[in-house]
């Protein structure tokens, strides 16, 4: 059959437009069809610039409520900061009546516990010198504490230190009248009273103690009260007891002299004669004189601790 080359060129040109030929042919020049390929990619590239756009929109708004957070985070801090910066300078003053209540306690407690520590040394010394199987009860004759003793004694560590001198006052003020010395004052007839800082103010630490014990055959004299010295360290009140040494000699006199004396009389009756006068010797028998001091365990009064070293600094 004959074939008409136009319908041929028609029917060609159907099927590319139907883009239904095997093979696309195009007529359209290069310029065109770049340009028209651009056209078609062009629907892709907005969908990705508005998921670009949406995510970038998402993290800022993301990042706006995390700083809002935070912000109302810091600003919840910075409040409390506030308070305790306002409550510091109170706490401040409450240490300070804190620490003046204490230090008017000090005295109350120390001299207040002086007479329960007393009767306490009483009780004390009486467990300490119940008779037992091996040695014989001893029996006081003096009981103070150390300051007691000091004072009865006269060995007080300023008993002999004059009082301080008045400061002159050769200016005479800002009221002097030129030309004239100021008028002498009179020595006020009153003393003023001696302050003692608190933290300066003696404790008590320790009792004395002075009596007789009778003497145990084989014993010198300083063996004879071990007995009562093991058992008072022994206890809860007291602790390293010794033997006195230091006890001044003319006190020593005015508190045994008397009951040598009362010994001495009745030593023409009694069959064991305490002490004639002097100090026993070893070879004598009888009862013999201890003097003992008595430290106590704990002190009623703790101060603070020490504050901590400061930190040195690492180089």
């Amino acid at each position: 059959a004959d074939i008409n080359p136009d319908l041929s060129i028609a029917f060609g040109l159907a099927l590319q437009g139907l883009n239904a030929a095997d093979y696309r042919v195009s007529l359209i020049p290069e310029l065109l069809r770049w340009q028209q390929s651009k056209m078609a990619r062009c629907k892709y590239l907005l969908w990705s610039a508005a998921l670009l756009l949406l995510i970038l929109a998402g993290a800022l708004t993301g990042f706006y409520f995390h700083l809002v957070h935070e912000q109302a985070a810091l600003e919840e801090h910075l409040n409390e900061l506030n308070v305790c910066r306002n409550l510091v300078p109170k706490l401040d003053d409450c240490l300070v009546q804190i620490g003046h209540c204490q230090r008017m306690l000090v005295p109350l407690v120390e001299y207040g516990t002086r007479g329960w520590r007393f009767l306490s040394t009483i009780d004390e010394l009486q467990r300490a010198m119940v008779p037992q199987e091996s040695s014989n009860a001893g029996w006081c004759i003096y009981i103070a504490d150390e300051f007691s003793y000091r004072r009865s004694a006269g060995i007080m560590a300023n008993r002999n230190a004059p009082p301080p001198a008045p400061a002159d006052n050769k200016s005479g003020g800002i009221f002097r009248i030129p030309g004239k010395t100021p008028a002498e004052t009179a020595p006020s007839s009153t003393p003023e009273t001696e302050l003692i800082p608190v933290f300066k103010m003696e404790l008590l630490q320790q009792m004395v103690v002075g009596g007789f014990s009778p003497r145990q055959p084989g014993k010198a004299k300083y063996e004879v009260p071990k007995d009562i010295l093991d058992s008072l360290n022994a206890g809860s009140l007291f602790t390293g007891a010794d033997w006195f040494s230091d006890w001044d000699e003319e006190h020593a006199l005015k508190v045994f002299k008397p009951w040598q004396d009362l010994f001495e009389n009745q030593s023409a009756q009694s069959a064991q004669s305490p002490r004639r006068g002097r100090p026993v010797r070893d070879d004598d028998s009888g009862d013999v004189d201890f003097r003992l001091k008595l430290p106590f365990k704990s002190s009623v009064v703790r101060a603070p601790a020490p504050p901590p070293p400061p930190k040195r600094r690492r180089r």
